[in-house]
């Protein structure tokens, strides 16, 4: 009976082993969008649109849209993908209000608290492509939960085009943003239809960017020189674009095109000149372009390079720069990666690290600095000073000194209340799990030994008679 009791004992506790550690498992939540999930109101298409998982087409309106929403199961999360700027939209559901559009996402998730039915309307011009239904649990990875453009960047890329910030600025945002967490902002020239527009949002989102593009309204034409580029977008009008953006993100350092436009591109040459001759001395000149001077205020940036500019070179080998925070791949072929969701240029480009010829991106000149010259030539931000930055924590004040009895009493007081505050293991999942793991062990041994052990013999009973 004693055995029979510490079998069920051992398979309780193995089986609480189990579920200790199931409960870390993360529960990835489902697309539980169907087929029935959407009636149409008012606004225009086909509501079968609205789940194609494709963005040629949508359901619109030109001037209001009413969309009711069912689910047989909990709604607890809501993406909706647009093919042009959004409206303000709104989801209403009981007891319940969500808004979107504000900032201007064309990929835009918003939590909700689990109901069936909900009414999702707009008022004005509005074209959406899809809407995903999430269930309960943590967002897949292909739901994209943006921050709004930077309030102060540490690095502000300014490429023309949708693709430019990956072919020609190689693993910068992988590495600097995605793997070091400094703030980058994109501020693109060139505006897109919405089919590249895609692309660029979702390129951005691989290689770890998280704040929000900024993309201009000129509109994209190709340039085959300078001459050309000039008379589609005025000088004035580019060198007003780029000044506002460096007074608004007010960043350390500046990335910008190649002067002779990689290929010959005549609005990256554009871009790259007015921003060199033009827009770095401007935009900390007080008598310059006052609407945004009393917006932003004026600014200096530390340190601007170019691509493949010759003088003060360095060369950032993107292959040597192995990302954990993309489980190793590195930063090269994460910006290939990047690239790749450019789906509508990549029979015309391809990237290079190193030749010049074709346009390496690891090769830079420093234009421009206010820090002095780089010395070890592979980091882009060598001399900028780390309290510059928005990834830089003050440093707290050393505490007085104490003799070594009071700091052994501190360490055991310290180390006593980590192990049983409740706050310290909600805090460490992996820490509680290790204990959990450590008590489990211990009693199973316990309960393992016990069974082995060799039952007591009895005594034979001898006759007097």
């Amino acid at each position: 009976m004693k055995r029979f009791c510490c079998i069920i004992m051992l398979m309780v506790f193995l089986c609480s082993f189990s579920l200790c550690f199931h409960s870390e498992e993360s529960l990835i939540a489902e697309d539980i969008t169907k087929k029935d999930s959407f009636q149409l109101i008012s606004g225009s298409g086909n509501v079968s649109r609205l789940y194609d998982r494709t963005v040629t087409t949508e359901c619109s309106s030109s001037e209001s849209f009413e969309l009711k929403i069912t689910s047989a199961e909990p709604i607890f999360g809501i993406y909706l993908i647009w093919n042009h700027q959004p409206p303000i939209w709104s989801i209403t559901g009981e007891n319940e209000v969500v808004s979107g559009g504000e900032y201007g996402f064309w990929h835009e998730y918003k939590a909700l608290r689990g109901g069936t039915a909900y009414t999702l309307t707009w008022s004005g011009a509005g074209h959406l492509a899809d809407v995903y239904l999430l269930g309960e649990g943590d967002l897949p990875d292909f739901v994209q939960v943006w921050d709004p453009p930077c309030e102060k960047a540490d690095f502000l890329l300014l490429p023309t085009h949708a693709d430019d910030e990956h072919l020609w600025f190689g693993g910068t945002m992988p590495y600097y943003a995605g793997e070091l967490g400094y703030k980058i902002q994109v501020v693109y020239l060139m505006k897109h239809v919405y089919g590249r527009h895609h692309e660029l949002i979702n390129g951005l989102w691989t290689v770890g960017v998280r704040n929000y593009p900024v993309i201009s309204e000129f509109i994209d034409k190709y340039c085959a020189n300078l001459a050309q580029a000039q008379r589609y977008y005025p000088e004035e009008e580019v060198l007003e674009f780029l000044v506002e953006n460096i007074r608004r993100f007010k960043p350390e350092v500046i990335v910008g095109h190649d002067l002779e436009g990689e290929y010959g591109h005549g609005a990256h040459i554009l871009n790259a000149k007015v921003l060199s001759e033009q827009a770095l001395s401007a935009a900390n000149d007080p008598a310059l372009f006052n609407e945004s001077l009393d917006r932003y205020g004026p600014w200096e940036t530390k340190k601007c390079y170019l691509h493949l500019y010759q003088e003060n070179e360095i060369f950032i080998n993107w292959k040597e720069k192995v990302l954990t925070a993309f489980d190793g791949v590195n930063a090269y072929d994460m910006a290939q990666k990047g690239f790749d969701q450019h789906v509508s240029q990549r029979a015309f480009f391809s990237m290079s690290l190193d030749n010049r010829a074709r346009y390496g991106n690891g090769l830079f000149g420093l234009y421009s600095t206010t820090v002095g010259e780089d010395v070890l030539k592979n980091d882009f931000l060598e001399n900028i000073p780390p309290q510059c930055l928005t990834t830089w924590v003050e440093p707290e004040p050393e505490p007085e000194s104490t003799d070594s009895i009071a700091d052994s009493e501190s360490l055991t007081t310290d180390t006593y209340m980590q192990t049983t505050d409740p706050s310290f293991t909600q805090n460490h999942p992996v820490a509680l799990a290790g204990i959990c793991f450590l008590v489990i062990l211990c009693v199973a041994v316990g309960l393992i030994v016990i069974l082995m052990a060799p039952a007591p013999r009895r005594g034979r009973r001898h006759s007097t008679m």
